[in-house]
């Protein structure tokens, strides 16, 4: 039986949401692109050239665009996927609309996107990337291109107009505005593109790997299904793992208008590190965890944190700092977008008394573990090798069946003890070093 993803909202708002997929880019790929544009504003000098005004205005009219880009891509995805979720019980908002109701949403969200353009400063590159970023959206999904089947080209796709492509958008976008010079963004928008793509290529491919059952059922040929969950995952561990090494390369990118930036990104890891470890609950150790869930850990719970929720805030800050007009642009972005700051002050300072009783945990647990490798190690070291027969093997084994033929096979064997179940294994009551019912050698 078919069952929505959610209750039905009430508000208009809301209702538009559920239909363009609000929560999937919202607060996880808008702050990101955001961010780049508040270097761009920084400007070269210690004090930013654009009036706190005009740089409102441009990110008004920049997110009102990408809030019709990102709705139309989704909802042009969930129409051409109808049959795919229907055959596996997934009900998509879009799919439910009328014809007409369908036809003027994407007609209102095709000119959401273009329209900010008549105001924003562009020029033929500009237009050529906006134009690149709804032809990727719509490829992805639509025939005769339907990259979302083609294997690897999916998820380049994904990951291009995810977030290379509007990041690069932005520079392209931001930089004709008067914010002095730009020639020191060179190295900055180079690391970011291939980080940017990384990063795409990471989250989309764990997507596919989280959907591969779904995928299998509904008949849709993803790069995960070819590839099977173990040769995907070997595929993009390489990729996770080259994802923080070209992040700090942003990071040191960024230096040249964000001196302190390396220190803070340290802090606000190590920070990060402690709040999974002692505010998130009795959390698995890394050492607990296999190596897809170590990737997961790492990219979805780690970087994905520092990306979206503190990098635009940090950048923001810098701002509000050189020029405290750009203050209610810190409040703004914090009343519309998940970050750091935020959390930090009504979610982390509440659970920080908590972190006594995970310590204690956690210590005790380690103490113990320790102790037990040094008396181990303690009775190895102290230990002189045992004096074995020539003749002799050891050696442990399982006979499994009806509990009759178990006795008769086992009699040579001296004395055993009955299993639980007339069907489970038996073990011997005493060492069987000299038993010939089977030889190891």
């Amino acid at each position: 039986m078919p069952v929505a993803e959610a209750a039905r909202p009430t508000s208009r708002l809301g209702r538009a949401q559920v239909v363009t997929r609000a929560g999937d880019w919202w607060h996880h790929k808008v702050p990101v692109v955001l961010a780049f544009g508040y270097v761009v504003f920084l400007g070269p000098s210690a004090v930013p050239v654009i009036g706190a005004a005009d740089a409102a205005l441009t990110l008004v009219a920049f997110v009102a665009s990408i809030i019709g880009v990102a709705g139309l891509g989704h909802m042009v995805n969930d129409l051409f996927d109808a049959e795919q979720d229907r055959r596996v019980g997934r009900m998509r908002a879009a799919a439910n609309l009328g014809p007409r109701r369908r036809t003027a949403l994407l007609a209102g969200l095709g000119a959401m996107a273009v329209a900010p353009w008549l105001i924003l400063p562009s020029s033929p590159a500009v237009w050529a990337l906006l134009g690149l970023e709804l032809a990727l959206l719509v490829g992805y999904s639509v025939p005769p291109v339907r990259a979302k089947e083609r294997g690897a080209l999916a998820l380049a796709f994904d990951a291009s107009y995810a977030y290379v492509v509007p990041i690069a958008l932005t520079f392209a976008a931001f930089g004709q505005q008067d914010v002095g010079s730009v020639d020191d963004l060179g190295p900055l928008v180079v690391t970011s593109l291939a980080w940017a793509f990384t990063t795409g290529l990471r989250g989309i491919a764990f997507h596919q790997i989280d959907d591969l059952d779904d995928d299998i059922r509904a008949g849709t040929r993803t790069w995960a299904v070819r590839l099977g969950h173990e040769r995907a995952l070997r595929r993009v561990t390489p990729v996770a793992l080259l994802e923080p090494v070209l992040f700090t390369a942003v990071v040191l990118a960024l230096t040249e208008r964000m001196p302190l930036l390396p220190l803070w990104m340290v802090l606000i890891v190590a920070w990060r590190a402690f709040q999974l470890r002692f505010l998130a609950g009795y959390e698995s150790s890394i050492l607990h965890l296999d190596a897809e869930q170590r990737l997961r850990r790492l990219g979805f719970e780690i970087l994905n944190d520092v990306y979206e929720r503190w990098l635009p805030i940090l950048v923001l800050l810098t701002l509000a700092v050189r020029s405290p007009g750009y203050w209610f642009l810190v409040v703004a972005h914090t009343l519309v977008f998940d970050n750091g700051l935020v959390g930090f002050v009504s979610r982390d300072l509440k659970q920080l008394p908590s972190f006594r009783y995970t310590w204690a945990y956690w210590s005790t647990y380690w103490r113990g573990r320790f102790r037990g490798w040094r008396a181990r190690g303690g009775r190895v070291l102290r230990a002189s090798a045992p004096k074995v027969p020539a003749d002799t093997g050891r050696w442990v084994f399982v006979v499994c069946g009806p509990a009759e033929h178990v006795e008769r096979s086992t009699q040579p064997c001296g004395g055993w003890r009955r299993g639980p179940t007339r069907r489970s294994s038996w073990s011997p009551t005493r060492p069987a070093t000299r038993c010939r019912c089977a030889t190891t050698g």
